[in-house]
């Protein structure tokens, strides 16, 4: 913290002490690397396991999740792949978020009979993973069990928009952040005399901007609207009576 401070007030003088047009570089430099370091600082997990590097996976839930693996592992009924889903659903529920934590539970919901839901857990699995042929495959098969059809292809928007649907959030935030901080750092080299191939550069990066950046809104905001699959209570056990099934007052 008291590093922190010192470079703050290093950069105040510095600022002091500098022109017009180099102080408007600087404060663009500062803000490129702000946006960078903040579209790292995501909460977003590993697309492939849930890590045990991340802050969020605690021991139980690390417990959680193989238990959950091993139910679907060895699930050959409805009720078995409903199961898992429920496991996986409570991870979801203490805030783990990834790609194959959403593709496992879709899996399992598909699995268990419950097309419809799985479409919705498979929509999030992309937005975290990424699209992948299995995912793909798993997804169109639930949407043609949901509405009863034999065969179904995916949207044709899908095809346009395919950096949308193939490349993870995490990784489009990435990008919308790269782009925004090279367009204000060109803006600043323009506004300091040097414009040679600036125009063509400032094009591209405010249209990558403009395009991932409202790829990433989108996805927040289906995020937040995301619908949780609703699993009844398992049923509790029958017990016996204590002196016997046969026992009489």
């Amino acid at each position: 913290m008291k590093d922190f401070r010192f470079w703050i007030l290093d950069f105040g003088l510095l600022m002091i002490h500098t022109n017009c047009r180099l102080r408007l570089l600087l404060v663009v430099a500062l803000l490129a690397g702000l946006c960078e370091a903040r579209a790292g600082s995501g909460p977003v997990i590993s697309e492939s396991r849930p890590s045990s590097d991340d802050y969020r996976m605690t021991p139980e839930r690390a417990f959680l999740w193989e238990e959950a693996q091993s139910v679907m592992a060895s699930a050959r009924a409805p009720e078995e792949f409903l199961r898992a889903a429920r496991l996986y659903q409570r991870l979801v529920d203490e805030g783990l978020r990834g790609g194959i934590l959403f593709y496992n539970q879709g899996t399992a919901l598909l699995q268990g009979g419950r097309p419809a839901d799985a479409v919705e857990v498979f929509l999030r699995a992309e937005r975290y993973g990424g699209r992948d042929e299995a995912l793909r495959r798993n997804l169109r098969l639930a949407m043609a069990r949901s509405r009863k059809v034999e065969n179904l292809e995916l949207p044709w928007y899908r095809i346009p928009l395919l950096w949308h649907f193939s490349l993870p959030g995490e990784t489009r935030a990435r990008i919308a952040a790269v782009a925004f901080s090279v367009f204000w750092i060109i803006l600043a080299l323009r506004a300091l005399g040097i414009r040679r191939l600036t125009r063509y550069l400032l094009i591209v990066s405010g249209a990558a901007c403009i395009f991932f950046g409202s790829s990433v809104a989108t996805s927040l905001h289906q995020e937040a609207g995301a619908r949780r699959p609703e699993f009844a209570l398992p049923a509790p056990e029958k017990r016996l009576p204590a002196n016997g099934a046969n026992s009489r007052e």
